[in-house]
């Protein structure tokens, strides 16, 4: 193709903010039902036995929240083509980039970096066209070739914010500990580390959604806009 569009990371962030301010709603509803979630069952099976079966639980109930907040927002900016939900290929890309992803992040992190760059629109093209996880990860590593560190570059500052995020918490964890905390400051705790994690959560889907969109704003063929 002809396009010569490029995609900086300014422009995402940008895009980040319109559609956080846009749908406001939607991402405060996640967040705290995600929270709640977590102190619920963070404080019902506590650790042990009961803490793998909780963190699958989290994990299941995660999986349907991001999936209908990814709709959500794509359906409330125009952007979706198909009514069916493809749960069965969310999950099969999830393993598969997840996989990716953190065998990259063993490798020294850049490649980790690369790997979501290169399949940063998986999510939303699955949601909104109802393509297969190979077509959407495939689709969205085509796109993304020639801004590959734009979109990096986006990711490594969510990565810093994710570390610095639950270093914070973690330094709070051991002074209570240190200190002897009492219960109310456990619960605390565990309900800023769900917030937390229920924040960049929903962070990691304002990204997927703003590449998603500058795409459809920009003549609605991948490689005119990422070319």
């Amino acid at each position: 193709m002809n396009g010569q569009a490029k995609v900086s990371a300014g422009e995402v962030f940008g895009a980040m903010g319109d559609l956080a301010r846009r749908h406001v709603g939607i991402f405060a509803l996640a967040t705290g039902f995600m929270t709640v979630i977590q102190a619920i069952v963070d404080i019902a099976l506590g650790d042990g036995a009961g803490a793998l079966f909780g963190t699958i639980s989290v994990g299941v109930i995660n999986f349907f929240v991001t999936y209908h907040v990814t709709e959500q927002v794509l359906r409330g900016e125009g952007l979706m083509t198909v009514w069916s939900r493809s749960y069965g290929a969310m999950f099969g890309a999830n393993i598969l980039t997840t996989l990716g992803v953190a065998l990259g992040f063993v490798l020294l992190i850049v490649p980790g970096l690369y790997l979501l760059a290169r399949w940063s629109m998986v999510a939303p093209i699955i949601v909104a066209e109802g393509l297969s996880a190979s077509q959407a990860m495939s689709r969205s590593w085509d796109a993304t070739r020639n801004n590959v560190w734009s979109l990096a570059a986006v990711y490594l500052v969510y990565f810093l914010m994710f570390v610095a995020l639950f270093m914070v918490i973690g330094i709070g964890v051991a002074a209570g500990v240190a200190t002897g905390a009492d219960a109310e400051s456990s619960l605390g705790t565990t309900i800023a580390a769900g917030a937390g994690a229920s924040v960049m959560g929903m962070i990691a889907v304002l990204i997927s959604v703003a590449v998603y969109r500058i795409h459809a704003g920009n003549g609605g063929q991948y490689e005119d806009v990422f070319a």
